[in-house]
């Protein structure tokens, strides 16, 4: 069982690395979006931006990097999800 203080560490550090991994996303993803040429954002999809131009490899980059980053957070939703439902029995 972990002790408190590594509890609150390890929850705060899934959360920093959830605001890094969607700062990344963003980032990434607006970068490409200006760099691509002939790419109207009205009726091409979203995706378009990730093959077939010389900018494929940012944006496919920056969904990579933050989805590792996030597969910490997972762990620690379920831990915060898991100590309500023990502390509250009708929080649900």
């Amino acid at each position: 069982m972990l002790t408190e203080k590594r509890t609150k560490l390890f929850i705060n550090s899934s959360l920093i690395l959830a605001i890094i991994s969607i700062v990344i996303f963003i980032t990434g993803t607006l970068i490409t979006m200006l760099l691509v040429e002939n790419h109207d954002f009205i009726y091409d999809v979203f995706s378009a931006t990730g093959h077939d131009n010389d900018y494929a490899w940012l944006f496919n980059s920056s969904l990579i990097v933050s989805g590792i980053l996030m597969i910490p957070c997972f762990p620690a939703i379920y831990f915060v999800m898991k100590m309500r439902m023990f502390q509250n029995p009708n929080y649900f």
